[in-house]
């Protein structure tokens, strides 16, 4: 069976019975609506079920694509409506302001030069505080495009702004939830770049609207699923239901999306489309993390589950499958348009009159150590890292293509590339650190590779020392992300099977690399979200992994050295419990610190009685105590008091 026809007929079946009478009366009513060709487009009234209106569009496609006359008459109508919606947008709104803000938004998109701003958030969301009046004009276009798609598309193109089209395709498609319009619609829009990787000048913009529809589809769709979960009257149902939502996001969805890029890859412009969605797709999953949803009341971990993760995944197996040979290169080229892009937009901001108070500290674009980067190329690379991913056999030689990868990200670190701030507050979910620490672990010597890019980034560590001279507060991001793939490459690299000379040199990194984080965290001038604090206690989540056989003699050693901080002792605790540690040897290896684990809990209890530690930070104290059969203080005794850490 046809997936996209097997996903409809999920959305469809759960919920509505349907009756052949019932399906040949609507279609009757489609036939006599499309015959009279009265131009007034049949909207969906409230009370009608969703199932209804999807047979009526069918049966009106049908009833009209018979007969040419009526085909053309039609199609002057629909596109008739669309024109008088353009053309009434300045004077459709009752508020002088939201026509200004209207003709603000359209000036502004009038001078960007980057067709895939119109993905940003910045370009959408302020569009979307200004909706269109008539909900007719988005069924006009929705049916027009059903009828003839090529000329809808070319009209569409004509559009001031691309919230419009995002509007228009979002709405005229609702009665559709699955991905094949978006098919359909990459086949048949005009190019959007040319041969050499510029805006066309007529400026398309509907293949770019249409990639940017995908995730919030499949969230629209995912969420119909899920609420048959919900409602599920009987046992027997909820199966069912749960079986659907399986079926949906295990075979259904991959088979789409499939199809869908094979679709963007053939067309002319189709690499550079993709490899551009690519880099935004894995910067939403860097910044969101890769799970957002999963079944009702679900533990398990395979039942949670991202629509982002579902594209990014699709996308990098298609081209792994169609464009293996040359799709690195393209990905880099894609993050080197988008920089220049970034860096235009930027020197531009800079050439506008500033208003206000002026500056106090010098901006983080000026002196030594400045940033160099203005757009966020740590997703290009990230999903580069994953498109040449090697089977786990293979050798771990320091092959061109992983050299030049690292040449990619010291240049990122480096340049201070934007994006490392958000990937680093979500590293946890991201899964950043582990693709580069996988890329490390391939190379010839991961250590020495790692020491080098870290002393080329002291100049930004001694700009830090300074966090309030100058307009730059993030601290040492670039330093504490480098040590945290450093630490994953350590454990990566004693898991493949390494011979006496490459685990000595992993436990030399491992012992460098903790070095390097207290250092970070003990000099730490400014220090918000306690990035360097939580590289520390991120340390002892590694060390069963380097040091398998050694953690009794390791172990006391690095415990006394935050013996001072009680919630860092039981950060580092809840890490080893997590990981499989015995927790008589977590005791005995903090006795032997001279720690009292007891006394450890008893002062972090104390300590956020007096509002000196927040109880958020002390998530690890319940946990930690029911592990170690230690007590815990009555005002901890509620589990709603603590929230684990992740």
């Amino acid at each position: 069976m046809d997936p996209e026809r097997e996903s409809q007929g999920i959305l469809i079946g759960v919920g509505h019975a349907i009756t052949p009478d019932d399906e040949a009366r609507v279609r009757a009513v489609a036939r006599e609506v499309a015959c009279s060709c009265s131009g007034a487009v049949p909207c969906p009234a409230s009370g009608v079920a969703a199932w209804a209106w999807q047979v009526f569009d069918d049966g009106f496609i049908s009833a009209v694509i018979e007969d040419a006359g009526l085909l053309s008459r039609w199609m002057t109508a629909l596109l008739l409506a669309f024109d008088k919606m353009v053309d009434a947008l300045m004077v459709d709104f009752d508020s002088d302001e939201d026509k200004r803000a209207l003709g603000a938004l359209i000036a502004r998109w009038a001078e960007e030069k980057d067709p895939f701003r119109a993905w940003s958030d910045e370009v959408l969301v302020p569009w979307h505080y200004i909706r269109f009046q008539t909900y007719a004009h988005h069924r006009a276009i929705g049916l027009a495009r059903r009828l003839d798609a090529h000329s809808t598309v070319r009209r569409l193109e004509r559009s001031p702004h691309p919230g419009l089209v995002d509007d228009i395709l979002w709405h005229g498609d609702e009665a559709q939830p699955s991905l094949r319009s978006l098919e359909e619609l990459l086949a048949k829009a005009p190019p959007v770049l040319d041969a050499a990787g510029a805006w066309v000048p007529e400026r398309h913009v509907v293949a770019v609207a249409a990639l940017g529809q995908i995730v919030k589809r499949i969230d629209r769709f995912d969420r119909h699923l899920i609420a048959e979960i919900i409602v599920a009257p009987e046992d027997r149902a909820r199966v069912e239901a749960v079986e659907a939502v399986r079926n949906w996001r295990g075979n259904l969805l991959p088979a789409s999306l499939d199809s869908l890029f094979h679709a963007l890859l053939g067309r002319p412009d189709g690499t550079q489309l993709a490899t551009a969605y690519l880099g935004f797709v894995a910067g939403r999953l860097l910044r969101d993390g890769s799970v957002s949803r999963g079944f009702p009341d679900a533990q398990d971990e395979d039942l949670r589950w991202s629509s982002t993760r579902a594209a990014f995944d699709a996308l990098i197996g298609t081209m792994r499958a169609t464009r293996a040979d040359v799709a690195i290169s393209d990905i880099e080229a894609a993050w080197k348009r988008a920089e220049d892009q970034a860096h235009g937009r930027h020197e531009r901001e800079l050439e506008r009159p500033v208003v206000g108070r002026p500056r106090r500290g010098i901006p983080n674009w000026i002196g030594d150590a400045a940033r160099e980067l203005s757009g966020d190329g740590m997703p290009y690379l990230f999903a580069a890292v994953l498109l040449s991913a090697e089977d786990e056999g293979t050798a771990r030689g320091g092959s061109a293509m992983m050299a030049k990868l690292w040449m990619w990200a010291e240049e990122l670190f480096v340049k201070r590339d934007p994006s490392l701030s958000a990937v680093l507050q979500r590293l946890p979910f991201s899964e950043c650190d582990k693709a580069l620490g996988k890329l490390v672990a391939r190379l010839d010597d991961p250590f020495d590779t790692i020491q080098r890019t870290y002393l080329k980034l002291e100049p930004i560590r001694r700009r830090s020392r300074f966090a309030f001279r100058y307009d730059d507060t993030r601290g040492d991001v670039e330093s504490i992300l480098l040590l945290r793939v450093g630490l994953c490459a350590c454990e990566l690299g004693m898991r493949s099977g390494a011979d006496d000379a490459r685990a000595a040199r992993c436990h030399q990194m491992f012992d460098w690399i903790f070095e390097r984080s207290r250092q970070l965290w003990l000099t730490a001038v400014l220090d918000v979200s306690n990035m360097a604090e939580q590289l520390v206690v991120v340390c002892f989540a590694h060390v069963h992994a380097v040091f398998p056989a050694d953690l009794k003699h390791r172990l006391p050693g690095m415990l006394a050295s935050i013996g001072t901080t009680p919630e860092m002792v039981l950060r580092a605790a809840e890490l080893l419990l997590r990981n499989g540690v015995e927790p008589d040897l977590v005791a005995d290896c903090a006795g032997s610190a001279g720690l009292d684990l007891a006394d450890t809990v008893r002062d972090a209890c104390r300590l956020v009685e007096l509002g000196l530690l927040q109880v958020e930070s002390c998530g690890s104290l319940r946990p930690v105590a029911s592990a170690l059969g230690l007590p815990v203080p009555p005002s901890f005794k509620d589990e709603s008091d603590v929230r684990l850490v992740k």
